[in-house]
């Protein structure tokens, strides 16, 4: 009864509450204007944190009068949460600058956790404090990303404490269980009048109030534990929003933009693309949340701690697997889902052959014995670990019109490599043995010959699906002359190439066909592919367009879409790498175009390769600037503005080398080495170039870009110290240096 007196009293408060801030929110014009980055329509009222923070009050001001001592977690709680709901209420009105919002938060966090005395609560010290801080300060910006639809974060917020509450009420933590049902309360009544049509919004002063409160609840959960497995408790209920900030970061990062600028690359709003509907949205996104708290419900009572860590990495990885299919559509997901159910069974059923021979069989002594219960663990590991690099490697991102032995060939490459890493990985003296040697072989040779065979089974399944119309790809023609036309009388007599052809795309040809279902200009092709579920664009213009391949492609921006052209056009096609297709069409790769994951991979690189080289020759920068700064009164760096990754301008660093005409040998010997060039690291750790890429263009360069034949690939790429084309020298930056010679 005690518990239920708080959260009826939160309800109540918060349902009472927040029809009065409505009025005040318009009377006050504290209102949300319409802006095409958002999805209302209509001025709304912005005061929603304020009732959903003194309800919150309200329920805990009841826990006091009703006999719950102060603590020094209640006195963290409101003086951060004071702190939070007034940042908040100022940025919602006035705006403010992203640092300034950072800092108030990180004070907010040190507060809380120094009033409450939680500071040192992990007992790994001074990295376990960190810990809470980027806990603490990462939730509060992940749920203000996620306040871009109605009732999407106040009902995440709800699911979320409902499944901490679970948990401090089963364990008897009486104080965490009253700042959940408080929450729960004000919410659940906010939410009356938040869920889609929303009458009032939560604003930056509620989506960062309640992810301030969850992460508390999440540090209170696992503050001195007693289990180290427990501390991926609060990270699995609390995944979603997790996984959000961690979606839309490396998308920005990815495509050079900052990350704090809003824009639709939040998971909500790609659902939303593809159900149409708020509503179904909101609903979907509720569902995965109460099943991460449940999940995280589970793990806290009943698994044990082996098990935690392992379903925990599970959950991880479907997660990543969703926002990987998230980012492109759901597009072939049938067959991918297919594909890696079919690897799944394959590897397992593989290494029970390999666990029998190697164990069981008696052909190779083991001294001991060993059981089948000993096989499980392992085997998911094992299935992890294939899956994982399947995916890295491509091999469920090939288009099911390919020959089969390209496929086989692909298997090949990818069981050769993992082998290979997990000898390296794993090493010890026993693998030197001719044993060990021959039980790889026979590993390597089952896995290669049992998954080309499921695989091919499965590719024939689906051509014979596709074939028998029971399911068929969908695509487009680009292009409206006679090649398109032609393309699609072949389409039509072929029923067994499994397309349904949805319509063509215009790009300045004359139409031949007055009947052709045109869906739309070039221009507009990225929208085309978000309202169709289109799987493949077939290119079909004719040989006079004057456009390229990039342009195309950049038009699709990242969305996941399987290029192919007649082979009739050879030109445009030229230093691209295909395969032939067995409709007769030529896939193109895109070789140019790294993948998020090889994205990520390059920049961790170019990030620690830059910093150990700053790191290594610190003592030349330190005798080089008080070289410098004694000769030269302009400084000790140079900044010069360059064209970096798609024409956008950045400041290129460089050691201040004074005149041209200079006669210091040292500053001879600064050009003549190019240790001059030295602090381009700098730009290589802002992420503003790479280590190996194209030259960049100098911004001032009137002509320049006329001399590049190749000019319209190379400003899609990031530049780079390095270029390693083939016929030129190994230099840096040669062509700012003729440039500077020539002067």
């Amino acid at each position: 009864m005690f518990y239920l007196s708080i959260f009826f009293v939160s309800l109540l408060l918060a349902l009472a509450l927040t029809p009065l801030f409505i009025k005040v929110a318009f009377k006050k014009n504290f209102l949300d204007y319409p802006d095409p980055k958002k999805v209302h329509f209509h001025p709304t009222p912005l005061l929603g944190g304020a009732s959903v923070f003194l309800g919150f009050c309200g329920g805990v001001f009841l826990s006091l009068l009703s006999g719950h001592p102060w603590t020094d977690e209640l006195s963290g709680v409101l003086i951060g949460g004071s702190i939070i709901l007034g940042l908040g209420l100022w940025d919602d009105k006035k705006g403010m600058q992203p640092e300034v919002k950072l800092l108030v938060q990180i004070i907010a966090s040190f507060l809380f956790l120094w009033v409450s005395h939680t500071l040192g609560g992990l007992g790994f010290g001074l990295i376990g404090d960190l810990l809470f801080f980027l806990w603490m300060v990462g939730l509060m910006n992940a749920f203000n990303f996620l306040d871009i639809m109605d009732g999407l974060c106040s009902g995440m917020s709800f699911v979320a404490a409902a499944a901490f509450m679970v948990i401090f009420i089963f364990t008897g933590q009486t104080t965490q269980a009253i700042f959940c049902l408080a929450l729960m309360g004000a919410l659940l009544g906010f939410l009356w009048y938040n869920f889609p049509p929303a009458k009032i919004f939560l604003g930056d002063a509620g989506s960062m109030f309640d992810g301030f409160i969850l992460s508390v609840l999440g540090i209170l959960s696992v503050q001195k534990t007693y289990s180290s497995s427990n501390l991926l408790v609060p990270v699995l209920i609390l995944s979603y929003p997790i996984f959000d900030i961690s979606f839309v970061t490396l998308i920005r990062a990815r495509e050079g933009r900052k990350i704090y600028i809003g824009d639709y690359n939040n998971s909500p709003r790609r659902i939303f693309k593809m159900s149409l509907n708020t509503i179904k949205t909101v609903l979907w996104i509720y569902l995965i949340c109460a099943l991460l708290g449940m999940i995280g419900i589970l793990i806290y009572f009943f698994f044990d701690s082996p098990m935690k860590i392992l379903l925990s990495f599970l959950v991880g990885l479907v997660l990543i697997i969703f926002g990987i299919h998230l980012h492109r559509r759901f597009v072939s997901i049938k067959e991918k889902i297919a594909l890696i159910l079919g690897d799944a069974f394959i590897i397992n059923l593989v290494f029970l052959f390999f666990f029998w021979l190697r164990f069981r069989s008696g052909i190779f002594p083991v001294g001991i014995f060993v059981p089948f219960s000993e096989y499980f663990v392992p085997s998911i590991w094992i299935t992890i670990f294939w899956l994982n690099l399947f995916a890295i490697l491509g091999l469920y991102d090939f288009s099911l019109d390919s020959f089969l032995r390209e496929e086989w060939k692909r298997i090949f490459k990818a069981i050769g490599m993992g082998l290979v890493i997990f000898i390296v990985l794993s090493f010890n003296s026993s693998y030197l043995l001719p044993k060990s040697w021959l039980l790889f072989i026979i590993y390597g040779v089952s896995l290669c010959l049992s998954l080309g065979v499921s695989r091919g089974l499965i590719i024939f399944l689906f051509r014979k699906l596709y074939s028998s119309k029971k399911i068929r790809r969908k695509a487009i023609i680009v292009g409206t002359g006679e090649n398109a036309v032609s393309l699609q009388k072949k389409i039509d007599s072929h029923s067994a190439w499994g397309y349904e052809l949805l319509g063509f795309v215009a790009c300045g040809d004359n139409a031949q066909a007055n009947d052709l279902n045109i869906l739309g200009e070039l221009e507009n092709l990225d929208q085309i592919l978000w309202s169709n579920p289109i799987q493949d664009i077939l290119i079909a213009i004719d040989s006079g367009w004057n456009g390229s391949l990039e342009d195309l492609s950049e038009k699709v921006g990242k969305v996941e879409v399987n290029f192919k052209t007649i082979p009739e056009l050879k030109n445009l096609i030229k230093g691209y790498r295909t395969e032939k297709q067995k409709t007769g069409l030529l896939l193109i790769h895109y070789s140019s175009h790294l993948k998020t994951w090889e994205w990520g991979v390059k920049r961790m690189l170019d990030f620690l390769i830059s910093f150990f080289l700053i790191l290594l020759t610190s003592p030349l920068w330190l005798l080089i600037s008080f070289f410098i700064s004694l000769n030269f009164s302009e400084g000790v760096l140079l900044r010069r503005r360059f064209l970096g990754r798609g024409g956008k301008p950045f400041e290129l660093f460089s050691f201040n080398s004074g005149p041209l005409d200079s006669q210091s040998r040292l500053i001879k010997f600064m050009k003549s080495s190019r240790i001059e060039k030295l602090p381009v690291l700098l730009n290589v750790l802002k992420g503003e170039m790479s280590l190996v890429g194209p030259q960049p263009e100098e911004e001032s360069t009137d002509g320049y870009s006329s001399e590049l034949s190749d000019y319209y690939k190379r400003v899609e790429l990031k530049p780079g110290i390095f270029s390693l084309k083939k016929k030129r020298n190994f230099s840096l930056f040669r062509k700012y240096d003729k440039r500077e010679d020539r002067s």
